[in-house]
């Protein structure tokens, strides 16, 4: 039984969940230069000009092929476990975060 008066409350602290994923900088120079995704780059890129075009005071750079490779990625990870726990897709995309550095020379 609960009392009137109450004295505590319950408590969670949730930092949420990740998938973290590395790659070898060598695999994504390779795969940048493949002849189908410089193809494909160009597209974007194209499509990134004219949004440019029509948002002239927009600092925003196009963020590169392996930023837009990794996002994917994320997607498709996110969207392939809500699927497997039971959760349509658009719970996981919803959620997805990327945090891409260059990898730096050691």
């Amino acid at each position: 039984m609960l009392g009137r008066e109450i004295t505590w409350l319950p408590a969670v602290e949730n930092r949420g969940e990740g998938v973290f994923v590395a790659f070898k900088p060598d695999e994504i120079r390779h795969w940048s230069e493949r002849s189908d995704v410089r193809a494909r780059g160009r597209l974007l890129m194209g499509g990134f000009d004219r949004w440019r075009s029509e948002h002239k005071q927009s600092k925003r750079d196009f963020p590169g092929l392996p930023y837009i490779m990794l996002r994917s990625l994320s997607h498709l990870l996110l969207t392939a476990v809500a699927l497997e726990c039971g959760y349509p897709p658009p719970a996981a995309s919803a959620n997805a975060c990327t945090r891409a550095r260059q990898a730096t020379a050691s």
